[in-house]
């Protein structure tokens, strides 16, 4: 049986100029048939892929693998579901962002009871003062971006941690290409309005 090769093939359907994952269709049946081999070797493909998203979310690896365990139930559950007219990998990868997003509005309120937020003056006194330690900026930011809300953080996360372009957040995200950017616009306004300092996180520029 050939579960690992994964090509793309023209739809035969007449007209469609579908592209169908037939052999990831065929190992999506045999998950959903409940096969033990082909559930391992479906966890082998996307689990590497989706911790690396959800931690971009949740910012600890044991959070964000308890995320992907609920994920990989998920995706074995929608196995049925899975038409092949996009990769697996990019199919598992949206329902890694959802369940992100789920767990991350859950437990927003916990979280900052927990953590204390560095006060917006302090950090901008820091910006101006040491300008040139990078990992301090870098720390500055994240506890600045995980204060803003579940769906600025999305598309801080999708476009810079993991290199989405706008439509590529669009997409994934299911909002308009223009609605994204105007998010995108308003969160990054957000970041550096806290920082009180000229870090230019790509805003200014022109996006794709």
């Amino acid at each position: 049986m050939k579960l690992f090769a994964t090509h793309a093939l023209s739809d035969p359907a007449p007209h469609s100029g579908a592209v169908v994952f037939e052999d990831d269709v065929r190992l999506m049946r045999l998950v959903a048939s409940g096969d033990v081999r082909a559930q391992r070797l479906l966890a082998m493909r996307v689990t590497a892929r989706g911790l690396r998203i959800a931690r971009s979310f949740v910012g600890n690896h044991s959070e964000a693998e308890d995320v992907m365990q609920d994920c990989l139930l998920e995706v074995f559950r929608a196995a049925p579901q899975y038409r092949g007219d996009a990769p697996l990998e990019a199919w598992a990868s949206r329902i890694v962002v959802r369940r992100s997003m789920r767990h991350l509005k859950r437990v927003k309120l916990k979280r900052l009871e927990r953590e204390t937020l560095v006060d917006a003056a302090t950090l901008a006194a820091h910006a101006h003062a040491d300008p040139d330690n990078g990992a301090a900026l870098v720390e500055r930011l994240e506890r600045i971006v995980r204060s803003l809300s579940p769906d600025a953080q999305l598309v801080l996360r999708l476009r810079f941690d993991m290199g989405f372009t706008v439509q590529e957040v669009a997409d994934y995200t299911g909002a308009p290409h223009s609605t994204v950017k105007k998010r995108l616009l308003r969160a990054i306004a957000q970041v550096r309005g806290m920082l009180r300092a000229p870090q230019d996180l790509g805003g200014e520029r022109e996006m794709p």
